[in-house]
Formats: C-alpha cells, sequence, structure tokens
C-alpha cells in the first residue's frame, strides 16, 4: 500500500516539474516575440529615397478621365444611405464606407 502511494507522488512530482519547465520554455518563447516583433516594424521604416523608388516601380492607378465628380460623389452617397439604413435595421455601427474608384463596365 505504502509502495503506491509512494509512486503516485513520484509520478505527481514529475509531472508538476515537466508542466513548470513546459510552461516556463513557453513563457521565453513568448518573450523572444517582444524582439523579433520590433526588428519587424523597422522594416517597414525605410529612407525617403527607397520609398520613392518603389512608388515609381509600383504602377500607379489610372484615373477614369470621362468619370465625373459629381457621378463619384453620387454613388458615395447612395452607397453610405443604404449601409445606413442597413445599420440602422439591424441594430449594427455605421461602417465608414468611402468610394476609392469606380470603373465603367464596357
Amino acid at each position: 500500500m505504502w509502495e503506491n502511494l509512494f509512486e503516485s507522488i513520484i509520478v505527481s512530482v514529475i509531472a508538476t516539474a515537466i508542466t513548470f519547465l513546459l510552461m516556463s520554455l513557453l513563457i521565453g518563447f513568448i518573450a523572444l516575440f517582444k524582439y523579433i516583433f520590433k526588428y519587424v516594424g523597422r522594416a517597414n521604416d525605410q529612407p525617403a529615397e527607397a520609398q520613392m523608388i518603389i512608388e515609381e516601380a509600383l504602377p500607379s492607378q489610372p484615373r477614369a478621365e470621362n468619370v465625373d465628380e459629381e457621378i463619384v460623389a453620387a454613388i458615395t452617397a447612395a452607397v453610405s444611405a443604404c449601409l445606413e439604413k442597413e445599420a440602422k435595421e439591424t441594430g449594427l455601427p455605421v461602417s465608414g464606407f468611402v468610394v476609392r474608384s469606380i470603373r465603367r463596365r464596357v
């Protein structure tokens, strides 16, 4: 009887030790993310020259010459009104909808 009791105590101590060891490793691994994300964030801070080179290399969005600004405003207002009406009916917050481009399909 005492042998089983001592054996179960030893198993419990070993299981607790393994748990604390793995939790310590997990805490250390999560702490490394602070340093990893610090360096990843610096990758986005590029010098002005590099930013200009990137902007020149990327193709710019073609601006539709035959679309009137009043049409864009009317479409934006109509979509916004529909979304606002839908938000009131469902009780959801109104989204900050913005029309970025309008393309005419032929």
